[in-house]
């Protein structure tokens, strides 16, 4: 890679057009990129886990981190391998800190962070690596450092400068409408989001942003609730549409639905810790557990209507004044946390076609 990449690798004229829209990109790709540079731009951070530690590997490290970044970032740009950085400066940051070499591991994360942030330009378009990326990084960054004598008449803050990277670890783009739920997966590497737009469901890698799988497509509605298996295996989304869909976290396959049943928007799921069972809370003001492979009805269970607690045919149960409803116990819940906390006894509860039951005469009547 040393003697291969320089800047402008593919004399690219302007700044103005995206990769995309360089119409004879696959031919400068093709006589200025030879495909023993493009594989030594694609594996050399896999070569790099297997090499023992020398100071002239250190060295050559040294040399990729602090001259060759940006160029090595503009022919992932242009063949489509983006992706592949943050990956690359992940592993080459946690062999620097098993090597003891603690500085390339601080820049190769840096750099990472760089990626990462100015994922979206460096993709689209080659020249704005130099004439954004660069430019607006934080002005104590590594990067920013190491290669901003490099830059020069390019857009500069006059007012507001950053310094340090914001605490912010990534920032993901993608939707093309509100985002109103998401979640990670349980090992914490993948998140998954739903939205209003035609996407509805996405998983992202959650280190680099990238899309790891969908978008799941099925919902006729926008997505308001998803949530991942205990086995990070499969997905549930709730929808406007009133149904709760379950998809193939790796695939976006339906899994499982759609479930239909209640009668409003489906605001809230989760799935249960066994991942055997799923439920679903919705504006129709119900509360529904599915079997979460065959989505059969386990129970429902309502909540107050104007005090009024019914059942899942909407009758009457009994009607709880609102200084009861404050912190109150639902069937089956564990713990309520707050200042007000109150707990129904059900034991002794008649209702419906017993409900004469609950007056007698006094020595009658179990307190």
């Amino acid at each position: 890679m040393k003697a291969g990449l320089k800047f402008n690798i593919c004399n690219l004229e302007t700044s103005y057009v995206s990769n995309d829209n360089i119409c004879d990109l696959n031919d400068r790709i093709q006589n200025h990129i030879p495909d023993h540079l493009a594989y030594a731009c694609h594996f050399w951070a896999d070569h790099l886990q297997k090499a023992k530690f020398t100071p002239r590997v250190l060295s050559d490290i040294d040399d990729f981190l602090s001259q060759q970044l940006l160029f090595w970032l503009e022919v992932l740009s242009l063949v489509k391998e983006v992706h592949i950085a943050s990956p690359a400066l992940l592993s080459t940051a946690d062999w620097a800190q098993v090597s003891a070499s603690t500085k390339h591991s601080w820049t190769a994360m840096d750099a990472n962070t760089f990626v990462t942030t100015f994922r979206y330009p460096i993709t689209e378009s080659v020249p704005h690596i130099y004439t954004s990326a660069v430019p607006f990084s934080p002005t104590e960054s590594r990067i920013s450092r190491q290669f901003r004598s490099h830059i020069c008449h390019c857009v500069s803050i006059a007012v507001g400068t950053v310094t340090e990277w914001p605490t912010i670890l990534n920032v993901i783009e993608g939707h093309t409408s509100a985002v109103r739920s998401v979640a990670f997966s349980p090992d914490g590497q993948q998140i998954v989001s739903g939205s209003d737009d035609q996407t509805t469901v996405q998983v992202w890698d959650a280190k680099t942003g990238e899309v790891a799988a969908g978008p799941f497509e099925g919902h006729t509605g926008g997505v308001t609730s998803v949530a991942f298996s205990p086995d990070g295996q499969q997905i549930v989304s709730g929808s406007y549409d009133q149904t709760v869909r379950v998809w193939d976290a790796n695939t976006g396959e339906v899994a499982a639905g759609p479930f239909e049943g209640h009668t409003g928007p489906v605001m809230s799921v989760a799935f249960s810790p066994d991942g055997q069972q799923i439920v679903s809370g919705s504006d129709d003001q119900t509360v529904q557990v599915w079997d979460a492979k065959t989505g059969s009805y386990d129970r429902t269970v309502c909540v107050f209507v104007h005090g009024w607690l019914q059942n899942k045919n909407s009758e009457l149960l009994f009607w709880l004044p609102p200084y009861y409803r404050r912190g109150l116990y639902a069937p089956n819940v564990i713990a309520v946390m707050g200042r007000h906390r109150t707990k129904l006894d059900f034991t002794t509860f008649v209702h419906g076609t017993s409900w004469t039951q609950c007056y007698s005469i006094p020595h009658q009547c179990d307190v």
